[in-house]
């Protein structure tokens, strides 16, 4: 016997030191509400998935995840970006450390469907009589053509006009984007870069077919994405296209950058319709993460002394078990890469409590046996044996409910249901297995074999009910009159307290927007903060109040040819919030500096680096700029204000505009803005019906 409690040693100190090895070697994969970014959720077109078949459907939601998490890595540049199906016809985007929610949106949500036409209507160098006339627009950003009547009218006909459009549906498309290989950046010979694109075997094929069908007629062959004409211009005399095609024109480089990353990501296989966007700022998520991790050490410290001071010896063996089981099931969720959000860590949190749970089970059948004469290795046995009904029962109820949560749950809470499943499953092994092994050896091997060392006298929690059950039972059926009338009147004392100051949900029960400002500094009320909005129109808004931990980010940026045309310090601080990526997020303060550039402070650095900010500077032609995250220890106030669905606010495009908009309507700083979320009617409809759902499938 003793030597197989030895062999059971071993076996656990065998686990315990591989657990610690691959814990070592492993990292922990931060949820978006931690380390800050983008959340975006997308809807497959309900029009063209229904003409799809069955399996089609299936194949296409497939290959989105694919090309999206490509676009993530591509041309947004995200180290570890989440791309996961949620139900039959949505996708959830995750984008940690990304602030500029206009960029990520544009590029997630473009179909990036690149087509080449033949451009009948438009004016050639051989056929003038066409009605319309290309023209360049010069505008940086987004580059894209204009036209022109040839009739003389000065009406510009740009990008998004109907008319626009109708120029287009006169083309005859030669390629699309799926006949597209690959695309890269090549030299213009004028110090820029220019889109090359290399075709399939099947697009070179229908690309020679057209240049050899109008050869030496200099037709007019456009390049298109998603609507916008990129380029249009004629193909020179006597050339035959082939294999590839360079969209000419002058472009900013990270354009050219971006666009060709796009394309080689490739093409949606169905277009997507934004469902809702969330912009997360990561110093609430650290301070959280702090706070839960102090929490869950506090915590484990007072368990740890309530089974020793209450089972003594067996409470000190629980203990180690206890322990070995967080470094299990952390080292487990490492290796599977779970993501460690606030709600998947709170389900570990709990899993603690439930793996307690089991060992108190144990030790008090343990202590039952005992008292009725076993021995040490009988009570052991014993306690075990029967404890692990009430354990399993207990631990499946827990499993069976997670698995509610995580079939209907949204992504925190099925990070907490995923986590809460594991914990619950190694709970089951250490409890019955890790625990019992080593009590068994401490036994064996004398260090655990007097009984005294088990505290049985130690009643503390009602036990004597326990001794006189068998002559005085507790009657509780028999006078269940008297129970229900202790429970009715419970409810109807308390029930009232539950509605006092009314029920406050946040924005995915509600739909609509949340915005995040600072309040340091200020005295307004959250009541003077409603009356602003209902002035302003935004009636039935929420405010809520809470605490983060502040982060900056300070930018010296030189003079550089990016800002030559900027004349103001705040043109300066825009174009340089725009290269370093931190589009939206509040300006604290800005100034010029004495090279002709601007030194500006930010709100927050979302979760980015110095180093990451200066390699966005570089890039973008910045040399020389240098950034300084600052963090402070201090907590800062913020007001979380839940404005329900707003026409108002859908009219406006840009979350800058909005978050400005809800700031001025609440009376607070815009500059103060920690984080913006849009959460659209489809997903709040969701949201609501699967937290219904779920309650009644649980319950």
């Amino acid at each position: 016997m003793r030597s197989k409690s030895y062999l059971f040693l071993l076996l656990v100190l065998g686990l315990g030191l591989l657990s610690g090895y691959l814990y070592r070697i492993t990292t922990y994969n931060y949820g978006l509400d931690v380390r800050g970014g983008l959340r975006f959720t997308y809807q497959l077109d309900p029009e063209q998935l229904a003409k799809l078949r069955p399996e089609a459907r299936s194949d296409a939601h497939d290959r989105l995840v694919q090309t999206l998490q490509n676009r993530a890595v591509g041309p947004l540049g995200v180290a570890e970006p989440t791309v996961i199906k949620k139900g039959q016809d949505q996708i959830v985007i995750e984008l940690p450390g990304l602030t500029d929610i206009a960029k990520a949106r544009e590029i997630i949500g473009t179909s990036a469907r690149i087509e080449m036409y033949h451009a009948k209507n438009v004016v050639s160098p051989r056929v003038t009589f066409r009605p319309y006339v290309p023209v360049e627009n010069e505008k940086t950003g987004t580059p894209s053509v204009d036209f022109t009547r040839r009739s003389g009218s000065d009406k510009v006909i740009k990008y998004g006009d109907p008319e626009y459009k109708r120029i287009i549906d006169g083309w005859e498309l030669i390629l699309s984007g799926t006949d597209l290989a690959n695309a890269e950046p090549q030299a213009n010979g004028l110090g820029g870069y220019q889109p090359l694109m290399t075709f399939s075997s099947e697009g070179a094929r229908k690309m020679e077919r057209w240049s050899r069908r109008y050869a030496g007629d200099q037709e007019m062959i456009a390049a298109v994405l998603d609507g916008r004409v990129l380029s249009i211009a004629a193909v020179e005399k006597d050339a035959i296209l082939s294999d590839n095609a360079v969209i000419t024109g002058k472009f900013p480089t990270e354009w050219v950058r971006n666009l060709t990353n796009l394309l080689k990501s490739g093409s949606l296989p169905i277009d997507l319709v934004p469902l809702s966007s969330e912009k997360v700022d990561p110093t609430i998520g650290m301070n959280a993460l702090d706070q839960m991790v102090a929490a869950g050490l506090v915590s484990f410290g007072l368990i740890s002394l309530f089974l020793i001071v209450y089972y003594a010896f067996p409470g000190f063996v629980a203990l180690l078990a206890l322990s070995l089981y967080v470094l299990f099931t952390l080292t487990a969720l490492k290796l599977i890469n779970a993501t460690f959000s606030l709600a998947g860590i709170a389900g570990f949190i709990l899993s603690v409590g439930m793996a307690v749970d089991a060992n108190i089970l144990v030790f008090e059948r343990f202590k039952e046996e005992m008292k009725h004469g076993r021995t040490l290795h009988q009570a052991i046995h014993l306690g075990f044996n029967r404890a692990l009904p009430a354990i399993v029962d207990s631990n499946a109820c827990t499993i069976l409910t997670s698995l509610v949560l995580l079939q209907l749950g949204t992504g925190p809470v099925k990070g907490f249901a995923t986590t809460l499943i594991i914990g619950v499953i190694i709970s089951l092994f250490t409890a019955v297995f890790v625990t019992r092994s080593l009590l068994l050896f401490f036994v064996d091997s004398g260090i655990g074999a007097n009984p005294k060392y088990y505290a049985l006298g130690r009643n503390w929690f009602g036990e004597r009910f326990e001794e006189t059950a068998n002559e005085k039972p507790l009657q509780i059926v028999n006078n269940y009159r008297r129970w229900f009338w202790i429970s009715g009147l419970s409810i109807v004392v308390l029930l009232p307290f539950a509605f006092l100051g009314g029920f406050k949900p946040n924005v995915e029960f509600r739909g609509g927007s949340e915005a995040v400002f600072s309040m340091e500094g200020s005295q307004v009320s959250s009541a003077q903060i409603l009356a602003g909005l209902e002035k302003a129109g935004f009636e039935g808004a929420n405010v809520k109040f809470g605490t983060i931990a502040p982060q900056h980010v300070a930018l010296s940026v030189p003079k550089a040819d990016a800002l030559a045309e900027a004349t103001t310090v705040e043109a300066k601080t825009e174009i340089v919030a725009d290269a370093a990526g931190l589009g939206g997020v509040g300006v604290l303060e800005s100034e010029q500096n004495a090279d002709g550039g601007v030194d500006v402070t930010f709100a927050s650095s979302a979760g980015l680096t110095a180093e990451d900010v200066e390699g966005r500077l570089k890039d973008r032609g910045f040399e020389g700029a240098t950034a300084t995250v600052q963090e402070s220890s201090d907590q800062e106030r913020v007001a979380y204000v839940t404005i329900p669905p707003s026409e108002k606010l859908s009219a406006v495009k840009k979350d800058v505009d909005k978050i400005a908009m809800v700031a001025d309507a609440a009376g607070l700083d815009v500059n103060r803005n920690k984080g913006y979320t849009e959460v659209g009617p489809a997903i709040q409809r969701e949201t609501l019906q699967n937290a219904i759902l779920g309650v009644v499938i649980s319950g």
